[in-house]
């Protein structure tokens, strides 16, 4: 329903009241991290950038790519320390990049042809990020691609080490993008852009399921 944006403000407002101190001191925490890796994040981001610019299935399928920091929210973290029982320290994803690239247009392709191709896009795309940083050894790559959430998300997720920072990556088309962000909604905005009238919508199927 394209609610995220304010599930998360709701999220750290009530975790500023209910847990006044863990929240001070949690951010305080994820503000020392951001400003001793930031730099860091920045080099890490433009060797990817350029990486992804000069594959050249890349450069010929897509329009633009976007490659941005992302920092996990104080009540993100804490919610995830308390599930898995660790540090803040131990978490893979407090700090990350996500990359996001607008296929070039292809014509009026038949819906399930469209998702293989961005699913085949996301796949490409990883795969460079690897070559340029591989994956941590014992972290699984989590494949919303092929296999969404329930609420329909659609990203790629690999831990990696950029340089001293363990890190996530994130790969996903505008379209998942706009999903994640604005939910069902973000669907019929896309086909609004593409077409004149206005049209009956529904959530994007998932590509076909890859063979193990």
């Amino acid at each position: 329903l394209g609610m995220w944006y304010f599930k998360t403000e709701l999220e750290e407002l009530c975790f500023a009241v209910s847990k006044p101190q863990a929240f001070r001191k949690l951010s305080s925490s994820l503000q020392q991290v951001h400003a001793e890796y930031s730099s860091l994040l920045e080099e890490a981001a433009a060797r990817i950038r350029a990486a992804l610019k000069a594959d050249p299935i890349l450069r010929t399928h897509t329009e633009s790519i976007r490659v941005q920091a992302r920092m996990k929210s104080a009540y993100s973290a804490w919610s995830k320390m308390r599930r898995k029982q660790v540090t803040l320290t131990e978490l893979h994803d407090v700090l990350g990049l996500r990359i996001i690239f607008k296929p070039s247009q292809s014509g009026r392709l038949p819906t399930p042809h469209h998702w293989q191709r961005q699913a085949i896009l996301c796949y490409r795309a990883l795969e460079v990020v690897h070559r340029v940083y591989p994956p941590l050894l014992g972290r699984r790559i989590k494949d919303y691609v092929a296999c969404p959430k329930q609420n329909g998300y659609q990203s790629l997720h690999s831990s990696v080490r950029l340089g001293s920072l363990r890190s996530e990556i994130q790969v996903r088309t505008t379209e998942m993008h706009r999903f994640a962000e604005f939910g069902k909604a973000s669907h019929w905005l896309y086909k609004s852009e593409e077409s004149d009238g206005l049209e009956d919508w529904l959530p994007p199927p998932p590509p076909p399921r890859r063979p193990p």
